[in-house]
């Protein structure tokens, strides 16, 4: 767990927090096994030595400042850590000019290409904490069974980096659900950063999902990621298709509350509804054959009204479990509904 103080300044909580992560990681390699920091450095270019490896924490430069060293028989590995941060170029530059050795510049999220390749003869190895944990997450599968303390800490070093959405996603839990489930004795700000943390989640497993899905069907490959209003009752996010509102098209939504995390074809608006119901009218076979695919799965027809300028809510008007027994009956009551 990471503890952020009591600063209600966010650029302040955030260096906190990259303080934290940074001296996590080094702890991680200072305690273990050598192997294991020397096989993370194998991985991202580095071979060398580690008869002789000291360690630091914001090392002070005649005019730049790391937030870590790791000197391995002279080989001078600096680290500059980033989490809400953006990329400052300035900074990175300064430490180019104070350094010999290499620099690990990590970040939250992956920088672009073009920045890369500026400084790519700079020794500057640019990876995310997801990469290196990742790479701690596989080593973590009985790569040393024989040290327990090598063992506790990846453990440990991966339950931090989840708590903070910063390794491949898992599987949702318990607490995800459960920060929605918000008590009038409950701290309110504590509530709602673990909200917050739920919508990164979100944020992180469809992120992952596009990239698996973009690699089997071109399709998806030209949609965008929408995450939408984070509340007290739920968090909804969107794949979109095309430019424009949501409303006006065809559109798979997720929506995630304390109970349900359902994803889903959503069809709102009067021209995509008008669109779809002639489609079924003059093709029910087909949408038939749809329907039957999507055994256990919940069609729900509702009715939208307007509450206030840009506020909609909605009643069900009809709600069907799909299975296997589609008939022409249900087609025709399906139809009507929508109509």
């Amino acid at each position: 767990m990471y503890y952020r103080g009591a600063s209600v300044d966010e650029t302040q909580a955030d260096r906190q927090l990259e303080d934290n992560i940074t001296k996590s990681l080094i702890n991680l390699f200072e305690h273990s096994d050598k192997n294991l920091l020397k096989d993370f450095l194998k991985s991202i270019g580095i071979i060398i030595s580690l008869d002789n490896v000291i360690f630091d924490l914001q090392v002070v430069l005649p005019e730049s400042r790391p937030d870590a060293l790791i000197r391995a028989n002279e080989c001078d590995i600096y680290i500059e850590s980033k989490f809400g941060a953006p990329f400052d170029g300035c900074q990175l530059q300064s430490h180019l000019d104070n350094i010999e050795g290499y620099l690990l510049y990590i970040s939250k999220e992956k920088y672009k290409e073009e920045i890369k390749r500026k400084y790519c003869d700079g020794n500057v190895i640019f990876l995310t904490w997801t990469e290196i944990a990742t790479f701690i997450l596989k080593e973590s599968d009985n790569t040393y069974p024989e040290n327990a303390v090598t063992n506790f800490l990846m453990k440990q070093y991966i339950n931090f980096m989840e708590e903070l959405n910063m390794i491949p996603f898992r599987a949702w839990t318990n607490r995800d659900f459960e920060s929605f489930l918000h008590t009038d004795n409950q701290n309110l700000k504590i509530a709602e950063e673990d909200r917050k943390r739920v919508k990164e989640k979100l944020k992180q497993f469809l992120n992952e999902t596009k990239e698996n899905i973009d690699h089997k069907c071109d399709f998806y490959k030209g949609c965008k990621l929408i995450i939408g209003n984070l509340d007290k009752e739920h968090v909804w996010a969107a794949i979109q298709f095309w430019d424009g509102r949501l409303v006006d098209q065809i559109h798979v939504s997720v929506i995630m509350d304390a109970y349900n995390f359902s994803i889903g074809i959503q069809i709102e608006g009067h021209q995509p509804t008008q669109r779809a119901i002639t489609k079924i009218k003059n093709d029910k076979e087909r949408f038939q054959k749809i329907l039957e695919k999507l055994t256990d799965f919940n069609y729900v027809i509702r009715k939208r009204f307007q509450i206030q300028a840009s506020k909609w809510d909605s009643d069900v008007v009809a709600q069907i479990v799909i299975g296997q027994e589609i008939t022409d009956d249900d087609l025709d009551y399906i139809v009507k509904k929508m109509e």
